[in-house]
């Protein structure tokens, strides 16, 4: 296949050769990603847009030694495929762009009210894509309005025109990426006495430290032990910690304690239930807790705190 402007996606059922004048090239597999150049395929310009799990992958599959920060990883890429920009999205974070003429920087990620993160990374490709081949913008510009144009997807589940992306791109707050170096510290709180609590607290601690944030879980940290043991270490860990997650439709004594030490102790608390009523939640609602009914919007939420 040969084409100008060409958008391409990694395949398992398929194995696509081309050449190319430019080329966006998202691999489409987060666990075992193939390279643009593996099969023979060129483009006189070449564009990664991937995510940071199939950049580590790559990263890992060639065996390169040292640390795996995704400034380090991006710039390897970079080199190795002889391309002109690598497009790394890191979910809450933004996303990092490295060129070859014009340097590399962070873009933001912008906070919504909701977000239903399937068919996300598609929609970044596509509007990266819009605005690089059709508008004719740099790859930071790109990004950073395909950024925009994820969070209005993210919010509500489809894609607008450039003029409506305008006026949303107002209403929205940009979240700024400092370094990978400052890690959130979490405190899980949440029950963990049947099956589905122990699932729902593997399920978040997973989550949470996907995002780049540090989790002290009682369940994994301490387990079932002696309340003289466990109930100093589990307030020692709610001082020390940034902010707490909750998980709240159990309403359990143990956890509503802990949300109350947290909210004494002036620390951030985000909420996630889905089956409370109002009358469960006014007092956390009275005292500023973040209460999210929607489970990626409250990881997402916890990222942006």
């Amino acid at each position: 296949m040969h084409d100008k402007y060409v958008v391409m996606f990694g395949m398992i059922e398929k194995d696509l050769k081309i050449k190319g004048k430019s080329v966006i090239y998202d691999p489409q597999n987060s666990a075992s990603p193939k390279l643009f150049s593996e099969n023979g395929s060129s483009a006189e310009e070449l564009i990664y847009v991937l995510n940071r799990d199939e950049l580590t992958m790559y990263f890992h599959d060639a065996e390169v030694e040292g640390d795996r920060d995704i400034e380090r990883m991006a710039s390897w890429l970079l080199d190795k495929e002889n391309a002109s920009a690598v497009v790394v999205k890191c979910g809450a974070r933004g996303a990092f762009v490295i060129t070859v003429t014009q340097g590399s920087k962070w873009i933001c990620s912008y906070r919504t009210k909701k977000v239903s993160p399937i068919g996300s990374g598609d929609s970044f490709v596509a509007a990266f894509a819009h605005y690089y081949f059709v508008r004719q913008q740099n790859a930071f510009e790109s990004a950073n309005l395909a950024s925009v144009a994820t969070s209005f997807y993210v919010e509500h589940s489809m894609m607008v025109s450039d003029r409506r992306l305008k006026e949303y791109e107002q209403t929205l707050k940009a979240n700024v990426f400092e370094n990978e170096a400052s890690r959130k510290n979490v405190y899980l709180a949440g029950p963990f006495f049947n099956m589905g609590q122990m699932w729902l607290i593997n399920q978040s601690k997973i989550a949470i430290e996907k995002f780049g944030m540090d989790v002290f879980s009682p369940y994994h940290e301490l387990g079932i032990g002696p309340a003289e043991i466990v109930a100093q270490a589990n307030l020692k860990a709610i001082d020390d910690c940034d902010v707490l997650y909750a998980l709240f439709d159990d309403h359990d004594p143990g956890t509503l304690f802990e949300i109350g030490y947290a909210i004494k102790a002036g620390k951030k608390v985000v909420i996630y239930t889905e089956q409370s009523d109002d009358e469960h939640l006014k007092m956390f609602e009275g005292t500023g807790c973040e209460i999210i009914r929607n489970f990626a919007t409250s990881i997402y939420t916890l990222s942006w705190l």
